[in-house]
């Protein structure tokens, strides 16, 4: 299987390349119990993908615990009226030493969500201005509730459908650059994901984000750098206290916030980050760029130890869900610690 790279016919309407890198595999088997047809065999120095027998489910990619198995790039011819993920792949796998000694690439049927974003920089540039508008509009807004006689209760209402107004233009903004672009759902990341593992890679990260603060913190109040963050003064202030502001913190913070800032932050924004600078580079400029949105200077550090998490997930688990999940997750206990154990 190594050597000379050679070029499969295929005649199903999609085909998806897979990157195989035996040199990482690690030979846990999880990639032989997941695949439904065993079209997958290991060997001592290889890795081999039989594409009559694969449907192209891309569990395999799913379940690998490092990057033997990756999704390369796609060529798509979409047939009306069928799901190119359901089509199924023919031909022989190549090898492709171009790529890098000791990888290759199998061609199977799938449209993968690993390919080249149809979108570019200058539409990431774009999306940010439209952020940093809404942002200020935001700021704009606030100081006219506090200088005119409206009730708490009103003000909580019209900040908290603000926020809807602002993740709702978000979503307009993406799903017209995804109709001029050709881009669908999966291009954004969103697909299957196994539930198990990302649960599990969930935990860590959180735990990892919260020892991270947790040391931050310490050294932050050791140098004398005060916290300004104020979270819990901001949270009530935007969906006030009681059941009612709790339940609007619940359906912003926990359900809409989550899957917009993901949508934008990973993938859009580090799926086009990474075609250009990697998979680290783009973790980190994402993740800076995520913390920088919050608009707190004490916030940043914490912040971005947040949104590497989150974009490992993405990495990791191939999948928008399980950072959306472990976004809700994240906010959702910090609204329990805020409307039930603030001040105790």
């Amino acid at each position: 299987m190594k050597g000379k790279a050679q070029t499969s016919e295929m005649t199903s309407e999609t085909e998806t390349q897979f990157l195989l890198d035996p040199e990482s595999c690690t030979h846990c088997n999880e990639c032989l119990d997941i695949c439904p047809h065993d079209a997958i065999e290991l060997t001592a120095d290889d890795i081999y993908i039989d594409p009559d027998a694969c449907d192209g489910c891309e569990d395999c990619v799913l379940v690998c615990p490092t990057t033997a198995i990756q999704l390369g790039g796609t060529e798509f011819v979409p047939r009306p009226g069928r799901r190119p993920s359901a089509a199924k792949g023919e031909g022989n796998v190549a090898s492709l030493d171009e790529a890098r000694p000791g990888r290759r690439v199998a061609g199977v049927s799938s449209r993968t969500a690993a390919a080249a974003t149809p979108w570019h920089l200058t539409d990431v540039g774009s999306g940010l201005l439209l952020l940093l508008a809404l942002a200020l509009a935001q700021r704009a807004l606030q100081l006219p509730l506090r200088l005119r006689d409206v009730s708490l209760t009103y003000m909580h209402v019209i900040l908290a459908a603000w926020m809807l107004f602002f993740y709702a233009t978000i979503v307009a903004a993406l799903t017209a650059l995804a109709n001029r672009r050709g881009a669908v759902l999966e291009d954004f990341g969103v697909r299957p994901f196994r539930w198990p593992k990302a649960i599990g890679y969930s935990l860590g990260a959180l735990i990892s984000v919260y020892a991270l603060t947790a040391v931050y913190a310490f050294a932050a109040s050791s140098t004398g750098l005060e916290n300004t963050a104020r979270t819990e003064a901001q949270m009530l202030r935007w969906f006030g206290p009681g059941p009612s502001g709790f339940l609007l913190a619940l359906v912003v913070a926990v359900i809409v916030a989550p899957i917009v800032e993901e949508l934008f932050f990973r993938g859009f924004v580090h799926k086009a980050l990474r075609d250009r600078i990697g998979v680290v580079g783009a973790i980190v400029a994402s993740s800076l760029i995520f913390a920088l949105y919050h608009a707190n200077l004490w916030l940043i550090i914490p912040v971005m130890f947040l949104g590497m998490a989150l974009a490992w997930l993405f990495e990791t688990q191939q999948s928008l869900g399980p950072p959306i999940l472990f976004h809700a997750l994240y906010n959702f206990l910090a609204i329990i610690q805020i409307y039930f154990f603030a001040g105790r």
